[in-house]
C-alpha cells in the first residue's frame, strides 16, 4: 500500500531558493523527472511514485500539480514527456519486462493511458521528442547492447517502431531528443566514453553525427537553426552547454557555467532567445537563464532538479525532488 505524502510545489524567487505555494495529492510522488508544455498555459509533469511507477499530473497556472494519475501497469519513465499536440503527451521509459515503452498522457486531465511496448529489442527509452502530431522519436539502448550503438525508434501515433542504430555513437547513456520547429529532422544526443554526440535523424535514417567535447544530457531547439545542448564539461567537473545549428551542422564552443556545480540535466526554451537550464550538484539544484546565448547568474535551490519545461511565451517549470518528495518549481 502506498504512503500518503503531500506533494510540495514551489515558486522560485531569484537568489532566494524556493518557497511552497501549494500542494495536495494522496499518491506518494517521490520525484518529478520532467515537464512538458504543449501550449503556453497547458503543462504536464511526469515522475515516479513510491513503487517506482510512472505518475503524471497536469499543472495549474501557479505550477501546482493537480490530481496524480498512476500508470495502469508497471512502467518507469525517463526524462521529460513529449507532446505532439495540445491534447496528448507521451512518457518514454521501460517496463517490468525491460522493454522500451511509450505511454500516453491526456493533457486536459493528466490521466495516464496504457503503455505501448517496442518490439522487444530496445530495453529502455531515455528521451523522446515529437516532429508532427503523428510522428515522434524515442531514443534508447538495445537489450544487452546488441548493436553496440545508441538506438532510436520512430513513434507513429503513440506506437514505437523498430530499432534504428546510430552508427558510431557507441554504447550510449543519458540520451535525449529534440525536434526543431517546422523541421523534417530531429536530434538525438547522448554520451559515449569521454565525450558526447549529437545525431540528426529523419525517419529511419541517420543523416549526420557530430562529436561533442563534453557530456550531453539534454537538448532543446527553440528555432529551426538553433539548438542548445547541456551536460557537463571535462568528465563532469563543470556543468556546461553548447549551441548547435542543425541546418549547417555547426557546433559552438563548449561553455562552462562558472559558479555552478554538478551537471546540467535539463533545458527548455520559451522563445527563440530565452531558455532555462537546470541541474543538480551534491547538495541541491541550480538553474540559470540563457538569453541570446548568454548565461545569467546561477540560482541555487534546496530541491534537486532533473528537468524543465516551458510553454511558448509562457513560464517555465522545473521538476525534481527534495527529501524524497517530488517537487515542481515555477521559474521566473
Amino acid at each position: 500500500m502506498r504512503r500518503a505524502v503531500v506533494v510540495v510545489v514551489a515558486l522560485v524567487t531569484p537568489g532566494l531558493g524556493w518557497a511552497p505555494v501549494g500542494a495536495a495529492a494522496s499518491v506518494a510522488v517521490t520525484e518529478y523527472q520532467g515537464v512538458a508544455c504543449p501550449t503556453a498555459t497547458s503543462c504536464v509533469a511526469v515522475g515516479v511514485d513510491a513503487s517506482g511507477d510512472l505518475v503524471a499530473a497536469r499543472l495549474d497556472a501557479a505550477g501546482s500539480p493537480g490530481p496524480v494519475s498512476v500508470s495502469p501497469s508497471a512502467m518507469y519513465p525517463s526524462g521529460a514527456p513529449a507532446c505532439p499536440s495540445a491534447a496528448t503527451c507521451y512518457a518514454a521509459g521501460t517496463d517490468a519486462n525491460n522493454d522500451g515503452t511509450v505511454t500516453p498522457i491526456a493533457v486536459a486531465t493528466g490521466h495516464v493511458g496504457t503503455p505501448q511496448e517496442q518490439d522487444a529489442t530496445i530495453g529502455e527509452y531515455h528521451g523522446m521528442a515529437c516532429a508532427t502530431p503523428t510522428t515522434c522519436y524515442a531514443a534508447g539502448v538495445s537489450k544487452g547492447d546488441v548493436s553496440g550503438d545508441a538506438e532510436y525508434s520512430v513513434v507513429t501515433n503513440g506506437r514505437p517502431g523498430r530499432a534504428v542504430a546510430i552508427p558510431g555513437s557507441g554504447s550510449s547513456s543519458g540520451m535525449q531528443a529534440a525536434c526543431p520547429p517546422s523541421a523534417s529532422s530531429c536530434l538525438v544526443v547522448g554520451n559515449y566514453g569521454t565525450s558526447g554526440f549529437v545525431a540528426i535523424v529523419s525517419g529511419p535514417k541517420v543523416t549526420a553525427l557530430e562529436t561533442i567535447t563534453a557530456y550531453a544530457y539534454s537538448v532543446a531547439c527553440p528555432s529551426a537553426s538553433q539548438c542548445v545542448i547541456v551536460g557537463s564539461h571535462s568528465l563532469g567537473s563543470d556543468p556546461a552547454f553548447v549551441t548547435f545549428d542543425p541546418v549547417t551542422g555547426a557546433l559552438g564552443h563548449v561553455t562552462a557555467a562558472h559558479g555552478a556545480a554538478g551537471t546540467f540535466d535539463g533545458v527548455a526554451c520559451s522563445s527563440d532567445q530565452s531558455c532555462v537550464i537546470v541541474g543538480s550538484g551534491q547538495t541541491g539544484g541550480e538553474w540559470l537563464a540563457l538569453t541570446s546565448g548568454r548565461p545569467g547568474p546561477v540560482h541555487a535551490t534546496t530541491a534537486f532538479l532533473y528537468g524543465v519545461g516551458c510553454g511558448k511565451g509562457g513560464p517555465c517549470y522545473a521538476a525534481g525532488s527534495e527529501k524524497g518528495v517530488g517537487v515542481v518549481l515555477r521559474l521566473p
